[in-house]
């Protein structure tokens, strides 16, 4: 009887931090979360259906202050926010047939303050979701789509936007997001209808087939080179090559729709399923699944995890926080060198090109872009010097793919 009484204990009290892995930490009653995101464990904002307001904590979620943004009304929707870095960040959305159209805004000071960027876009009705990245070498770029699939890309920090034309006619983009110089899109043709992941270097003036498959891939996420592209019954697509090639491979239960990607410089990556986590310390190649966080009937929209430990998710109308990483018990390794191991000399130069490389690294290609984004050179091998007498004078982009990471350059030719 003891034994038995034993072995209870020990499994009640095994299930104890199962079930308080995910904590509720704020609720809101009439409105909706949509986007979450934090700097670090105690620094975080959130967007969404909010009537003009963004919700901001320095405190890990203990507490929330309103931020207040004038050019967003009350009737008008956010439908997506995304953080760059600590600084710049961007939100769009509209309010559809009324008198914003479209509407998209950005903040220099990590979300206390928002400025119009562009509103009433011609050709497009309510943006839905956008994805801006920030270069050291290019600065920051981003594209930006409507719900009813007109796409825009922008170099100025969305003061002003292209329109990018789409691959097929008839088509509804799923979601888009830039891997280096190049668009990554997935979506179809609604009359077939196909699924299909395409990629651009021509800024979609032109685009290429990587993939088409019978499972739809309705969300994207990247980070360097690695590219993600997730929906439906559990599958997932990864590419290692910034899109170009893909595996497929099953990492979630069947029942869950994926409805977000994060991924995180050390090897994380994670997975917003509709009412679990699931996360990846290898950059996907294995998955670990959290304890559950919502209901079935609420639904999860977003997730940030700013460490391993510490985590944030919210459902339209909740805050959820972990300190026990979910219950998946991740792993942080450090894949990618903080030290750039290539060389780029001379620089500026009128000739010759020179690359050096450390520590073994293998170089796999070498691609020189002008600043307008446009392929001009591409090479797989003798990178080690390049004549670049024939270029233009003018600034160039020199990426270099490694077998483990992609280094960008800027080399001036004179």
């Amino acid at each position: 009887m003891n034994k038995i009484f034993q072995i209870l204990i020990v499994a009640m009290i095994l299930q104890v931090p199962a079930k308080a892995q995910w904590k509720i930490i704020d609720t809101i009653g009439n409105a909706n979360y949509y986007n979450i995101h934090f700097w670090d464990s105690q620094n975080g904002i959130i967007g969404g259906e909010l009537k003009g307001r963004f919700l901001k904590t320095n405190n890990g979620g203990a507490t929330w202050d309103t931020i207040i943004s004038p050019i967003v009304k009350d009737h008008d929707l956010l439908s997506y926010m995304q953080f760059v870095n600590d600084k710049w960040g961007f939100a769009c959305g509209g309010s559809g047939f009324t008198s914003v159209k479209t509407m998209l805004i950005g903040t220099k000071d990590a979300g206390l303050t928002w400025d119009s960027l562009s509103f009433n876009t011609p050709g497009a009705l309510e943006f839905r979701k956008l994805y801006f990245k920030y270069d050291d070498v290019i600065g920051i770029q981003g594209i930006v789509f409507d719900y009813y699939d007109a796409m825009f890309i922008t170099f100025d920090t969305g003061k002003t936007l292209r329109r990018i034309p789409m691959p097929d006619t008839n088509f509804s983009i799923f979601d888009a997001i830039l891997v280096s110089n190049k668009i990554v899109l997935t979506g179809g043709n609604h009359v077939g209808p196909t699924n299909s992941i395409y990629t651009s270097i021509d800024l979609g003036y032109t685009w290429k087939t990587v993939l088409t498959d019978s499972i739809t891939a309705s969300t994207l996420g990247t980070w360097n080179n690695y590219v993600f592209a997730a929906g439906e019954y559990g599958y997932i697509f990864r590419s290692t090559d910034g899109g170009n090639t893909w595996t497929k491979n099953k990492a979630i239960d069947s029942s869950e729709a994926i409805k977000t990607i994060k991924i995180y410089p050390d090897g994380r990556v994670y997975l917003l399923g509709t009412y679990h986590l699931y996360g990846s310390d290898n950059y996907g190649l294995t998955w670990h699944k959290s304890s559950q966080v919502d209901t079935p009937f609420n639904g999860l929209w977003d997730v940030s995890m700013p460490s391993k430990d510490t985590g944030y998710i919210i459902s339209n109308r909740r805050i959820y926080k972990t300190t026990l990483g979910g219950g998946m018990a991740l792993s942080v390794a450090n894949i990618f060198p903080v030290n750039d191991e290539i060389k780029v000399y001379p620089n500026p130069t009128n000739r010759f090109m020179h690359i050096d490389v450390l520590n073994g690294i293998k170089v796999k290609a070498v691609t020189i872009y002008d600043m307008a984004g446009r392929v001009i050179y591409q090479i797989n091998s003798g990178w080690q010097q390049i004549d670049v007498s024939g270029f233009t004078k003018g600034v160039y982009i020199i990426e270099i793919n490694t077998d483990k990471y992609v280094s960008k350059k800027k080399l001036l030719i004179q």
